[in-house]
């Protein structure tokens, strides 16, 4: 499939067999310790860490978005229709009622079945926004191939927590932990150092956080 999609797209055929040839040679083992096991082969999936990795399975999933975006049943913001929010294979889909996220489930179980994708549905949950002051608390349920989804009232998204009060107070606590440990550790391993280089190893291991902050 994926190999169609490149020559649909107008690639070089040296390219795409280029590409063919060094996904068809890879092999994979598992290393414990001092001990390797023997080689075999991934059957399915691009390549972890490689640098072409991730516009391949762009190019593999952008139908699938493609056709969510054209159904015009997300939320509208203005006149611009969000019905699915995607960074590799982590997706959200936008809906404005049950009926329209059934919809686009279903658009996602169809993909599925024609690409060879294999849906987490353990991971995969739903939850209920307030509209105004309006929250039902009885929501019909929903299921992802057959699997039901569990309702949650808050989640993490791309490492950002989305709450029902939509602000950012957890991912602040969560940042100020993660802060307070990390100074300890300086503290505690480079306690005789200078004050210059506890400084520099602080704006290289925590800055980042206070930033966030």
């Amino acid at each position: 499939m994926l190999w169609r999609k490149l020559e649909g797209i107008g690639l070089p055929d040296g390219c795409t067999d280029l590409i063919m040839f060094w996904y068809s040679k890879q092999v994979n083992y598992v290393r414990w310790a001092n001990e390797y096991s023997e080689p075999y082969r991934m059957q399915c999936r691009v390549r972890q860490g490689g640098l072409i990795s991730p516009r391949l399975f762009n190019l593999y999933v952008d139908a699938l978005i493609r056709e969510l975006s054209g159904m015009r049943v997300g939320c509208h913001i203005g006149n611009v229709c969000v019905s699915n929010i995607s960074y590799a294979n982590d997706m959200v889909l936008l809906a404005p009622s049950v009926s329209a996220l059934r919809t686009l489930i279903g658009a996602c179980e169809r993909f599925d079945v024609s690409h060879g994708l294999l849906y987490n549905t353990k991971k995969s949950q739903f939850r209920v926004f307030k509209a105004g002051s309006k929250y039902p608390k009885v929501v019909p349920p929903n299921t992802l191939c057959n699997a039901p989804l569990e309702r949650v009232y808050k989640f993490k998204y791309l490492g950002h927590i989305v709450t029902d009060s939509t602000k950012d107070d957890e991912d602040i606590e969560r940042e100020r932990r993660a802060l307070s440990v990390r100074a300890n550790m300086l503290v505690h391993r480079f306690g005789r150092c200078t004050d210059t280089v506890k400084i520099t190893l602080f704006k290289a291991y925590s800055l980042y956080i206070v930033i966030f902050v």
